[in-house]
C-alpha cells in the first residue's frame, strides 16, 4: 500500500506501484506478520465530557460504598484547594436510598464552594447547597411542568440537590465554572491519544451539551498545531424544550464555524427517553417525546437534510420514534438525513422490519450483552407494564443484521462498563460475538439467545464502513481503497484465525491517522 501525504494512492506489489519510478523518497513501513484493517470508528461517545472529567474532575466510579465515595471528595478538595468548583463523575447514586443523595450529605463535608456529581451513566446530577444557591434553584424557580428532566423535592417541601435528565443540570454547567477552551484543549491533548491506541481513527461526540463552542475552539486550536490525532465529528446536543426551537439554527452555526479538516459537526442529538435505572427506581421512565411532539422536532431537520441521532432505550420510546420518523420520511421523502436510533437494548419484533423500510441506521454498544445480569431486572418490569414478554429478547445484536438494518457499533465512553478496557473497539467486538464476559471461553454461558452473537465480518462493518456511512463519511474512510484517505491500523493478529473469546488479547500495533502516524508499537 501507498501512502501519499492523507490518501491512499496504490494498493498491489511493489513493481505495480511503481514504487521505485513515482517515489524516490518515501517511508517504509514493513507490517510483517500483522493484519492491516480500516481504522476503527466509535460512533457514540461523549468524549468532550469524558476528557474533561478525566483530567481536570475528579473520577468517583472505582470508589466502592457511600463512605469512599464522600472520602474520595474530601481527599481532593484538600489536595485541590484552589479550584472554585468540583466536578465528579461516576456515582451510583441509588446506593444512597430509593430517592437519590441529598445536598446535607455534601454540605457536611463540603459548605464552601459548589460540587456537582454526575452519575455513571450522565443522567443524574447531585448538588450541595452552595451549587443550588449560585444557580438560583428553588422549588420557586424549577420549572414543574417539564416531563423531560425532574428535581426531586425532599420531605421538607425543599430541592434534594439530586436532579434526573440532562435537562436539569447541563444548561448550568458553564456557569458553575465547568470548562473552558483552554481546559479543553489540555484535557483533549492528554485524553485523545487513548483512542489512538484502541485504533480508533475517527469519533463522534454525541454530546458535549452546553460546552459545545469551548470544545470545538480546543479542537481547532489542536488541528491548527497538528496535534489532532484522529476525525473529530461533532453533534448539537438538545437538552431543552425551548432548545428543540432553534435546533437547526444552533447547529448550522456550529457547523460554518468549526467545520474543517479534521473536524465536522455531523448531527443534531435528541434524546427520547430517560435512563433505564430511572424507571426501576423512580415508578415511571422518562418519555421525553410522544409522538406529536417528535415529529414536529424531527421535521425542520428532514426539511434541512441535517443528519440526526435519538437516544431511545427501551422499546416504548424506541416505537414512538420509528412512527414519527416514518411521517416525517413522507412528508421530506428525498431528505438526505440521516437518522440513527441509539442503545437499542429493547426492540419490538415488528420494529425492526420498519427500521429496515424507513432506512433507520441501529448504533449499538455491545457491552450491554455481556451477560452480566444487568438487565436482568427488566423482565418483570416491562412484562407487568406492557404485558410483553422481554425474556430472550434483550440486546438482539444479530436481529439487526437479519432484518438489514445497517448496524453501527460504539462505546458510549465514558458511559461504558467501569472496567475502561471494554470500552475498546476490539473488546466490543469479543462481546458482541460471545455474548459473555470478555475472555470467557466456550464454556461459558452467554446471555440468553446465543442467536444474537454477531459474526466476525458483521461486528467490523459496525465498527468501520457502516459506521463512516452513518456519519456521513464512507466516501473517505472506513475501507481500505485507492482514493479514500488513509485511516489505517495494525493488528498484531489475524482476528479471523482466533476464537472469539481471543480477540480482545490482540494488540493494536500501528494506527495511522489521515496519513499520519499517530501510534506506533512496532518492534
Amino acid at each position: 500500500m501507498v501512502i501519499q501525504d492523507d490518501t491512499i494512492v496504490c494498493i498491489g506489489t511493489l513493481q505495480s506501484c511503481e514504487i521505485d519510478t513515482y517515489y524516490k523518497k518515501y517511508t517504509k513501513i514493513d507490517a510483517k506478520k500483522s493484519s492491516l484493517y480500516p481504522g476503527f470508528i466509535d460512533a457514540h461517545t461523549h468524549v468532550g465530557f469524558a476528557s474533561l472529567l478525566f483530567k481536570t474532575g475528579l473520577d468517583l466510579s472505582r470508589e466502592r460504598g457511600k463512605k469512599n465515595i464522600l472520602r474520595a471528595i474530601k481527599a481532593y478538595d484538600n489536595k485541590y484547594p484552589h479550584k472554585k468548583v468540583i466536578f465528579a463523575f461516576g456515582v451510583y447514586p441509588y446506593i444512597f436510598g430509593q430517592q437519590g443523595p441529598h445536598k446535607k450529605i455534601l454540605d457536611d463535608i463540603i459548605d464552601d464552594k459548589p460540587i456537582i456529581i454526575l452519575s455513571q451513566n450522565g443522567h443524574a446530577a447531585w448538588m450541595n447547597s452552595y451549587a443550588l444557591k449560585l444557580l438560583n434553584l428553588t422549588v420557586d424557580t424549577i420549572d414543574k411542568t417539564a416531563t423531560d428532566h425532574r428535581y426531586i423535592i425532599d420531605k421538607q417541601g425543599k430541592l434534594s440537590g439530586f436532579m434526573l435528565e440532562g435537562a436539569s443540570f447541563f444548561p448550568y454547567l458553564e456557569k458553575l465554572g465547568i470548562g473552558s477552551t483552554k481546559e479543553f484543549k489540555t484535557s483533549f491533548e492528554a485524553f485523545l491519544p487513548q483512542f489512538s491506541k484502541w485504533g480508533v481513527t475517527t469519533i463522534f461526540d454525541a454530546g458535549t451539551a452546553g460546552l459545545e463552542s469551548f470544545a470545538l475552539d480546543a479542537l481547532r486550536k489542536l488541528q491548527h498545531e497538528k496535534k489532532l490525532p484522529l476525525r473529530y465529528v461533532a453533534s448539537y446536543y438538545v437538552m431543552t424544550k425551548n432548545d428543540t426551537k432553534d435546533a437547526v439554527k444552533h447547529y448550522k452555526k456550529l457547523k460554518h464555524k468549526y467545520e474543517k479538516g479534521l473536524i465536522s459537526v455531523g448531527a443534531i442529538k435528541l434524546l427520547a427517553d430517560g435512563e433505564d435505572d430511572d424507571e426501576s427506581h423512580n415508578n415511571g421512565h422518562f418519555i421525553h417525546y410522544n409522538e406529536k411532539r417528535m415529529l414536529e422536532t424531527l421535521l425542520p431537520m428532514l426539511k434541512n437534510n441535517i443528519s440526526i441521532m435519538i437516544h431511545t432505550s427501551i422499546d416504548k420510546s424506541t416505537h414512538i420514534a420509528i412512527e414519527a420518523i416514518e411521517k416525517a420520511k413522507q412528508k421530506y421523502p428525498h431528505s438526505q438525513s440521516r437518522i440513527t436510533l441509539s442503545h437499542l437494548n429493547m426492540v419490538r419484533d415488528n420494529d425492526f422490519k420498519r427500521m429496515r423500510f424507513n432506512n433507520i441506521i441501529a448504533n449499538v454498544q455491545p457491552f450491554n450483552a455481556s451477560a452480566q445480569g444487568f438487565y436482568e431486572y427488566r423482565y418483570v418490569e416491562y412484562e407487568d407494564k406492557y404485558n410483553y414478554a422481554w425474556e430472550n429478547k434483550l440486546v438482539r445484536l444479530n436481529n439487526f443484521v437479519k432484518n438489514g438494518v445497517l448496524l453501527t457499533a460504539s462505546s458510549d465512553y465514558p458511559a461504558c462498563p467501569i472496567k475502561q478496557k471494554e470500552c475498546r473497539p476490539l473488546a466490543n467486538i469479543e462481546i458482541g460475538m460471545t455474548r459473555k464476559t470478555l475472555g470467557a471461553n466456550d464454556n461459558t454461558e452467554p446471555l440468553d439467545s446465543p442467536d444474537e452473537k454477531l459474526s466476525l465480518q458483521d461486528s467490523l462493518d459496525a465498527y468501520t464502513i457502516n459506521a463512516a456511512y452513518q456519519l456521513g463519511l464512507e466516501n473517505e474512510v472506513g475501507s481500505i481503497e485507492v482514493g479514500k484517505k488513509a485511516d489505517i491500523i495494525l493488528i498484531n493478529n489475524n482476528l479471523a484465525t482466533l476464537k472469539p473469546y481471543q480477540i480482545s488479547k490482540s494488540k493494536i500495533l500501528l494506527t495511522i491517522s489521515n496519513g499520519t502516524i499517530v501510534y506506533n508499537n512496532l518492534k
